[in-house]
């Protein structure tokens, strides 16, 4: 019986990283023949999240590039001029993400919050509080809960601002996770639940059962 259900998993995973591979290939494809470039950033944005790691590099200054060009060139009144802008933040925010696997945590946190300067000029709230859900999450693996627990909370503000239910749901969580090695076991209770509950309303399976697990292990302990 536990064999079938390894032989299950692995073609579960195998399952979703061929679909993975085929949506890379068609935005390869899309990106080949893009005529606008607010649509070609669109696309590297997209792919800078969806390639494999040795990939992020090459899309990421892609993006860099077009955007870089377009704000010299656009001017700041019109639409696209804020669109690029809110493409090179999102450019720092992956540089954030790729040197941060690489281990440089300081260079990461550096990128991170280029982008998120740049997205609090623009208030875009959505794009900040998972900035700062970023940051806190690497402050968080560093072992300083202070900082994970301060931009969590500014995190949280920004996703009950945008009304965001599946952005409030994970900050709820992660803030369970730091209010218990905080050693607050009664927070860390409270927090973990109203992020399940979330989680529950928008029916995200993966993510019920993560909190099902960390709301067993606190009481395990």
């Amino acid at each position: 019986m536990r064999i079938v259900r390894i032989m299950c998993l692995v073609a579960c995973l195998l399952s979703i990283l061929q679909i993975r591979s085929q949506n890379v290939d068609s935005l390869k494809l899309a990106l080949g023949s893009a005529k606008h470039d607010t649509v070609r950033c669109r696309i590297l944005a997209i792919l800078s999240e969806s390639v494999p790691e040795e990939e992020i590099a090459k899309y990421n200054e892609e993006l860099i590039k077009i955007c870089e060009a377009n704000l010299k060139q656009t001017d700041k009144n019109k639409k696209e001029y804020k669109i690029y802008r809110k493409y090179r933040a999102k450019s720092f925010i992956n540089l954030g993400t790729y040197t941060y696997f690489k281990g440089d945590v300081q260079a990461a946190l550096e990128h991170f919050n280029k982008g998120a300067l740049m997205q609090k000029e623009m208030d875009e709230k959505k794009d900040l509080g998972n900035s700062y859900y970023s940051i806190a999450s690497i402050y968080q693996n560093q072992g300083d809960m202070a900082k994970a627990q301060e931009y969590n909370l500014m995190s949280l503000k920004l996703m009950e601002e945008v009304n965001s239910i599946e952005g409030k749901s994970k900050v709820l969580s992660s803030l369970g996770s730091v209010y218990f090695r905080l050693g607050d076991v009664v927070k860390a209770l409270e927090y973990h639940s109203a992020g399940l509950k979330l989680k529950e309303m928008i029916g995200d399976k993966k993510a019920i059962a993560n909190s099902f697990n960390e709301l067993a292990f606190i009481y395990k302990r």
